[in-house]
């Protein structure tokens, strides 16, 4: 069920000798969409705090409006990790890099982190000298993000 409108707008990115279409959802998702369960783990993640998208390229360009059109709200951040697997060191060789991320806080574990969600699927937790990573390659985690991941398979579409 998705109770809430979205409206899509295009952005066509090269990729080496690739193009990828990015489809960029742009609205906000009602609290009545469901949550699929978290497959990496049972602890909950309440998302406190969630900041406007922050574009770091270069100036101009497709990539920037996509940018700043991506909003995600705190069920949207708590659904991506819950749909998002860890992993023991930076993810980035499965995903593509967008100079786009959403940062803010939650909680989980009884502690607070600070989260950054990158445009292309990857997230980092911090706290204190703790960091965690994370990777959303569930086919969920595309309406979430700028640019999903085909984990770099050449004869993905």
């Amino acid at each position: 069920m998705n109770c809430g409108i979205r409206t899509l707008s295009t952005a066509v990115f090269q990729i080496g000798t690739r193009t990828k279409a990015l489809v960029l959802a742009v609205a906000m998702l009602s609290t009545c969409q469901p949550a699929s369960p978290r497959p990496s783990s049972d602890q909950p993640v309440r998302v406190t705090r969630v900041e406007a998208a922050k574009y770091e390229g270069t100036v101009g360009g497709s990539e920037k409006a996509a940018c700043d059109g991506w909003r995600l709200g705190t069920l949207q951040v708590e659904q991506f990790f819950r749909l998002s697997e860890p992993y023991g060191a930076s993810p980035y060789g499965a995903f593509y890099q967008v100079p786009c991320s959403i940062s803010g806080e939650l909680q989980a574990e009884g502690r607070s982190w600070d989260f950054q969600i990158d445009g292309g699927a990857t997230a980092i937790w911090t706290s204190g000298d703790e960091t965690r990573y994370w990777g959303c390659s569930d086919q969920q985690c595309a309406n979430l993000v700028l640019l999903a991941t085909d984990l770099m398979d050449p004869d993905a579409p």
